[in-house]
């Protein structure tokens, strides 16, 4: 299952800077008070996992870290209750789920 999630929180009076890790801006500064990075909200895909099985296998992948064009690299992994949860920064991209035939039958 995917969710869409953001980082605009107006039930907070701070903002968090993801490039510093500040979280002390007020809410109407467009700019971190402690680094001057430009702060815009940032859109997340969630996806959320039940199968046990594969668990382990995708806890590596996020540990590894890979950096590769055709994968979402996840800036999170976590768990809550019996759920894997891994955050994704989403730009808009499509997904391969989306298509009928992402890949040649061969392949």
């Amino acid at each position: 299952m995917f969710y869409l999630a953001n980082d605009d929180r107006p039930d907070r009076a701070r903002r968090f800077c993801w490039d510093c890790g500040n979280d002390d801006t007020p809410r109407a500064s467009p700019r971190c008070v402690s680094c001057g990075s430009k702060l815009e909200t940032r859109t997340f895909l969630v996806s959320v996992r039940w199968d046990r099985d594969g668990f382990q296998a995708y806890a590596d992948y996020f540990e590894r870290s890979i950096d590769h064009p055709g994968f979402a690299a996840p800036v999170d992994m976590f768990f809550q209750e019996d759920v894997l949860c891994s955050v994704t920064l989403w730009h808009g991209e499509g997904l391969l789920l989306d298509e009928a035939s992402p890949l040649p039958v061969q392949q």
